[in-house]
């Protein structure tokens, strides 16, 4: 295949019109024309694979305004950083990475307002309150979390009951369909004492994170006033060839 940096002919850099499938070329960072390179197939992609690369953030990935379908599964993500401008995004499989090494790790998908599937299974999110970033992705009908440490969070109670009463719209959870019977154990969880109780912990578990967030904030210029010089050895990492 001819080196697609050096085409400017994105009908070659597509597999398909709209579709660019580019699983395990060894990426480690996003590569440029996903970034800051100009490239013209980029307003009219609607489906983008980069999974099984090392990838470990998205935070410099171009907007893509006709994206449905993003695959970023099997690399080393700490944290969905990068995705809230794909505003069109239905279907994001992030399975087996990092995320959870972060605070907030998918504090993004809130301004994603018609996602409908969400894979994010074999990562490290453990804090019970990333439920309440997704608690406003209110077309959610597919959610995949586990296996995940926040699967067995005491402070939830009953972990698939809450889950089911955050998403009134959800058709499928974790390997299995949303039941009648699922609905009405939600709603009776909803209104115990344990549900109720399980609610206030999350609400107070927000409430401490975005204070911790506040003061990591207030310090960050405090540790940026005197930046380190950079070491002579120190050399810029080439971009990645594209292939």
């Amino acid at each position: 295949m001819a080196d697609a940096g050096a085409d400017d002919d994105d009908d070659v850099l597509c597999d398909a019109p709209g579709v660019l499938l580019r699983q395990g070329r060894g990426y480690a960072t996003v590569p440029p024309f996903l970034a800051d390179a100009p490239w013209p197939g980029a307003a009219r992609l609607c489906h983008l694979s980069l999974s099984a690369n090392k990838l470990t953030s998205l935070a410099d990935l171009r907007a893509l305004p006709h994206l449905q379908v993003l695959d970023v599964s099997r690399n080393a993500l700490e944290s969905l950083d990068g995705i809230a401008q794909l505003t069109n995004l239905r279907v994001l499989q992030a399975h087996e990475n990092r995320i959870g090494k972060r605070e907030r790790c998918t504090e993004a998908l809130q301004s994603l307002d018609f996602l409908e599937e969400l894979w994010l299974g074999s990562n490290e999110i453990e804090a019970p309150s990333e439920l309440l970033c997704l608690e406003k992705v209110a077309t959610l009908r597919v959610l995949e979390l586990g296996p995940n440490p926040i699967q067995d969070a005491s402070e939830l109670g009953d972990y698939r009951s809450f889950v089911v009463s955050l998403f009134p719209r959800l058709r499928w959870c974790d390997g299995h369909p949303i039941t009648e019977e699922d609905r009405s154990d939600a709603d009776a969880f909803s209104s115990s004492k344990a549900g109720e109780v399980a609610r206030h912990r999350l609400r107070a578990d927000e409430r401490q994170r975005d204070e911790h967030g506040r003061k990591k904030a207030l310090a960050t210029p405090l540790a940026k006033a005197t930046p380190a010089r950079p070491s002579p050895a120190a050399a810029t990492p080439a971009a990645p060839r594209l292939v």
